[in-house]
């Protein structure tokens, strides 16, 4: 029971870090991106006539704001350390290196999402590179694991839960009645 306790008060940390860790970037990155700010509220507007008819479903149908909180997601990684792996079965050759079985190797979110070989204008926000845009054909979306992959891949885990659909819900209520603006900011107080 107690190692339920523990894992129970894990998940819900980590849900609630990357939840806000997820708005905070979502909401800077659009209002420093006006066009794309603009299309999420015409997006949400035009679906919804009522923001009671926002629910964890209906949102599953905005392509856009799904693109922008993935490209918030790659601009911005929520996870802040090193998704590991131990190499198993004899060695592994990676990157022309012999790794021996047991060795631990990692890769760096923010290193593989700011790579030009993995990703068009890595250091530029631009949603439409999850929507197919010919702009972006060479992007290695598959580079994009955002919490992990294979059996630990918690982002497809969670893409039902309410864990990640609580971001959406807020991100879209908050577009059909609110209007968000900078107000100030002479330069950007992150630079990419």
């Amino acid at each position: 029971m107690e190692r339920l306790v523990q894992n129970s008060t894990l998940l819900i940390a980590a849900g609630l870090e990357t939840t806000a860790t997820l708005l905070t970037a979502t909401s800077f990155l659009l209002l420093s991106n006006p066009e794309a700010y603009q299309k999420v509220v015409e997006e949400v507007r035009s679906s919804f006539s009522d923001p009671s008819d926002i629910t964890l479903l209906s949102v599953n149908k905005l392509s856009y704001m799904l693109a922008c909180l993935d490209e918030a997601l790659r601009v911005f990684p929520v996870v802040p350390s090193w998704l590991p792996r131990r190499v198993t079965h004899g060695s592994a050759i990676i990157d022309g290196n012999i790794v021996p079985e047991g060795c631990l190797v990692a890769t760096w979110q923010w290193a593989m999402y700011h790579n030009e070989l993995n990703f068009t204008k890595p250091l530029e926000y631009h949603p439409e590179r999850f929507l197919g845009d010919p702009r972006f054909a060479k992007d290695r979306l598959d580079a994009f694991q955002p919490f992990s992959m294979g059996h630990a891949d918690s982002y497809k885990l969670a893409e039902p839960n309410l864990s990640f659909r609580a971001p959406r819900l807020l991100r879209f209520r908050a577009n059909t009645w609110l209007q968000f603006e900078v107000l100030g900011l002479k330069r950007p107080f992150v630079q990419l």
